[in-house]
C-alpha cells in the first residue's frame, strides 16, 4: 500500500518502506507500520475503514508518528493524507467511535529531556471531513505532575 508523508508518496512492502532522501544522497528515509491499528467506520459508509500509525525516520535521531486513515472505497483501500502526531511519541490508545478517531499517547513536555520517557499525555480526536482528518478537540494532561500530587 502506498502512503504520502510530507508531500512524498511512501509504498510500503510488508509494512516497511527505506529508500533515499533524494537521489544519490547518502541519508536514507525509513518507514515502518506501527502495530497500532483501529478499525471501523470513518466515513459513513457503513463499511469497516482503518487508521493506522506510521513510524518514520529520516536518519537523524527523531523518530515521527503519523496518523493515517484508510478508507475502503469500493474494493480498494486508500491511504489518506497522514496527521503528524509528534516525535518520539508513546503510544496509549487508539480506537473509532461513532465515526471519530480517538487517540492517546505520551508526549515530551517542553521541560522534558528527549531522551527521558514522555510523560505528558495527550488526547486528540478526530473526524474525516472531505477526505482528510479534521481535529475536534486537544486535550493535554501532565501526568508526571497529577502522579507527584499523591502520596502513599
Amino acid at each position: 500500500m502506498e502512503y504520502k508523508l510530507d508531500n512524498r508518496i511512501i509504498p510500503l512492502e510488508k509494512g516497511v518502506y527505506s529508500g533515499e532522501i533524494l537521489p544519490g544522497a547518502a541519508s536514507t528515509i525509513n518507514v515502518k507500520l506501527s502495530e497500532w491499528l483501529a478499525l471501523g467506520d470513518i466515513n459513513g459508509d457503513k463499511q469497516s475503514d482503518a487508521v493506522v500509525v506510521l513510524i518514520h525516520n529520516a536518519g537523524g535521531s527523531g523518530t515521527f508518528h503519523y496518523l493515517v486513515p484508510v478508507v475502503k472505497d469500493s474494493d480498494n483501500l486508500c491511504a489518506l493524507d497522514a496527521v503528524l502526531l509528534g516525535d518520539r511519541i508513546s503510544m496509549v490508545s487508539l480506537n473509532i467511535e461513532n465515526q471519530q478517531i480517538n487517540i492517546v499517547y505520551l508526549k515530551h513536555g517542553s521541560e522534558e529531556a528527549m531522551s527521558t520517557p514522555p510523560s505528558r499525555e495527550i488526547q486528540r480526536h478526530f473526524r474525516l471531513q472531505d477526505h482528510a482528518l479534521t481535529e475536534v478537540n486537544d486535550k493535554s494532561l501532565n501526568v508526571a505532575a497529577i502522579l507527584s500530587g499523591y502520596s502513599r
